[in-house]
């Protein structure tokens, strides 16, 4: 059984937590080489398709697995999802699916509650996952998985500070569990305690040299110390393991770009990150999106980095045209290329598509300031005022911590 691989399952939950969709499926799949025909391993490589945009094909393979006892409401709640994906969702097929998961999770056991949990955590539910997860625990408190996601479910609702219990405990029962160790060590950088952090880490590494989760979690905490040289070691150390690492190309590209100021060679690595998505995670528009606006705040507004950093946010925009947080990036990265028409156009763009998106509001008025227009950024600030009444004081404050004041004459507007 899949659940006896602790290291390989392990890795598919921490491409999961990590967005790398595409590495969780592939991972999955090497598993069911050596477990063939694993139910639990067919469920993560369906989702990591949901997740990684393959609708048709990921939705085949849930409504296989729906009469696995263990399944039955994680592939319901992941079918769910996956209609909520569609341009035009099956509200039937949605509402028929919500009656039987209310109607089976008083009825299933404690891995079943984990599994729904679990799903509902890898879909940006994690608020909705606490409930499974309580229920999970309170059935078996001895149940390893559900102990360990209950830690990270609490550091995702930011209740970090609560999670280290369930991760000692965790590593009390099985040791040699990657994921509650990796779960610890996240606790740890939260709080700052690098080293510790780094403890835990390197113990996993210690029983197993060459897993790449845990040498990219070594890698990042490197930097996290600042340890430039140390961090681009383990790079070089990952690409060992995987000449396609997008973290490692990633760590690498800025080791050249930060700590050598070598542009040249920090062209190279762009080139070679940008193979190292296109490989592996062809979809993974969260993967251009990040690594951009981490460019996008190291390039000094240098023109050739910038360039860079809004190739890879057009990679994002391809595969996700309407995700408001990428165009709201456009608008700010158009700013600092100094092309306010195309600021305009992002910010607007991502105000239409999300209306109540206040970075996006508080973008076009940057802009009209910028350009002058401070009547119209007046009437805008007005305009918002009104419709969110109650919330006056957070507006102003907000507002505020939006903008760089320095003109009088913009203070005077903003405190109106």
């Amino acid at each position: 059984m899949a659940e006896k691989d602790l290291y390989n399952l392990s890795k598919i939950f921490y491409y999961f937590r990590e967005r790398y969709y595409n590495q969780a499926y592939v991972t999955a799949h090497e598993g069911l080489k050596r477990f063939v025909n694993d139910g639990i391993l067919q469920f993560y490589s369906a989702l990591a398709q949901l997740m990684d945009v393959r609708l048709h094909e990921s939705m085949r393979e849930l409504e296989q697995l729906r009469n696995k006892p263990e399944l039955t409401v994680a592939t319901l709640l992941a079918l769910i999802h996956a209609h909520k994906q569609h341009k035009t969702p099956d509200r039937e097929a949605i509402s028929e699916y919500e009656v039987k998961v209310k109607e089976l999770r008083k009825q299933v056991d404690d891995t079943a509650l984990f599994y729904a949990a679990h799903t509902l955590y890898i879909i940006g539910k994690a608020d909705k996952a606490t409930e499974y997860i309580e229920r999970a625990t309170k059935q078996n408190p001895t149940n390893v998985f559900a102990i360990t996601l209950k830690g990270w479910i609490l550091i995702a609702n930011d209740i970090a500070k609560e999670s280290k219990q369930y991760f000692d405990a965790a590593l009390k029962l099985e040791n040699n569990f990657p994921d509650a160790a990796f779960g610890y060590a996240k606790y740890r950088e939260i709080r700052s305690n690098f080293s510790q952090a780094l403890e835990y880490v390197n113990r996993i590494l210690a029983t197993k040299s060459d897993y790449l989760p845990a040498v990219l979690e070594n890698m990042k905490l490197q930097l996290c110390m600042q340890d430039w040289e140390q961090c681009e070691d383990v790079a070089q150390r990952a690409f060992r393991i995987d000449s396609n690492c997008v973290e490692a190309h990633k760590y690498h590209y800025l080791y050249l770009l930060c700590k050598e100021g070598n542009y040249s060679d920090a062209q190279q690595a762009f080139s070679r990150l940008l193979q190292a998505i296109d490989i592996s995670e062809p979809k993974g528009a969260w993967q251009y999106y990040e690594i951009s606006q981490v460019v996008a705040r190291v390039c000094g507004r240098n023109p050739q980095i910038l360039q860079q950093s809004e190739l890879l946010l057009q990679r994002a925009l391809e595969i996700d045209s309407a995700n408001p947080d990428y165009l709201i990036e456009g608008g700010y990265q158009a700013l600092m290329a100094n092309k306010m028409n195309e600021a305009i156009k992002f910010y607007k763009s991502a105000a239409k598509t999300q209306g109540e998106n206040m970075a996006a509001v508080y973008g076009i008025i940057h802009c009209q300031i910028l350009e002058g227009k401070y009547a119209e950024a007046k009437q805008q600030i007005e305009f918002q005022h009104e419709v969110q009444s109650g919330n006056a004081a957070k507006l102003h404050f907000q507002i505020h911590f939006h903008f760089v004041l320095h003109d009088d004459f913009i203070k005077k507007i903003l405190y109106i």
